[in-house]
């Protein structure tokens, strides 16, 4: 849920912490593909968000990530456990998905 801080004050009585200068989580939201991936952080870039850590790519798992208006730091990600698996059997490790 996005709310405006107002609003969102009126679910706490603790102070709001400013994101521009603290972080205190950093949301992380699955996408079903790595389009899925590109296409909520490009959208959220075109409406003000700005562009994080540059995109991470190791082969099973495809991130981005955006900071939203407030300073706000959100990732949003795709994993394939069909690769992860893979990359975990051909290291020597067992797996369990």
């Amino acid at each position: 849920m996005l709310l405006t801080e107002t609003y969102f004050k009126t679910f706490t009585t603790k102070s709001v912490i400013d994101a521009s200068t603290a972080t205190e989580a950093i949301l992380a939201l699955p996408a079903d593909s790595r389009a899925a991936v590109d296409e909520l952080v490009d959208t959220a870039i075109a409406a003000g968000a700005v562009p994080q850590k540059e995109p991470q790519d190791q082969g099973f798992m495809h991130s981005r990530s955006f900071a939203d208006p407030d300073g706000h730091p959100v990732a949003r990600l795709y994993t394939s456990f069909r690769r992860f698996a893979g990359a975990a059997v051909a290291a020597g490790r067992s797996v369990h998905v």
